[in-house]
C-alpha cells in the first residue's frame, strides 16, 4: 500500500514537472539552450551538460541530428534538471511572518550566488 502511495506521490510530482517544462518560459529557456531557435539542434557536435559529453553523431547522413539517441539523452537530462520553484509551507523565519519565499526568494538567491 505505502509502495503504491509513493508511486501515486511519483507520478503527480514527474506530471507536475512536465507542466512545467512544457509551459510558456521554461519551453522558451529550454528552446534557447536546447537550441530551436539558435540551430544548435542542427549541429553535429557534440554536446556537454555538467560534465556529461553527449554524442550526436550521425551514420546516416540524411539523418537530422534531434533524431540521434545521444540528443534525445541529452535533451532528457536537461529536461529533468531543470526545475525553478518557489517554496512555501516552511516555518516562519525569525520574528517575520513569511512562509513562503514568493515575491522575495529570488532576491535572497540573488544575494547568495554574489
Amino acid at each position: 500500500n505505502q509502495k503504491k502511495e509513493t508511486s501515486s506521490r511519483s507520478h503527480g510530482w514527474t506530471a507536475a514537472v512536465k507542466r512545467v517544462m512544457n509551459g510558456g518560459s521554461m519551453r522558451r529557456i529550454q528552446e534557447r539552450v536546447l537550441g530551436y531557435k539558435t540551430n544548435v539542434s542542427n549541429s553535429i557536435s557534440d554536446i556537454w551538460l555538467l560534465g556529461v559529453c553527449y554524442k550526436i553523431c550521425l551514420d546516416d547522413p540524411s539523418q537530422e541530428p534531434v533524431n540521434t539517441s545521444g540528443y534525445a539523452a541529452f535533451s532528457e537530462d536537461f529536461s529533468s534538471r531543470i526545475l525553478m520553484t518557489y517554496r512555501k509551507g516552511f516555518v516562519a523565519i525569525g520574528d517575520s511572518k513569511y512562509t513562503s519565499d514568493v515575491n522575495w526568494g529570488c532576491m535572497l538567491r540573488s544575494s547568495q550566488m554574489l
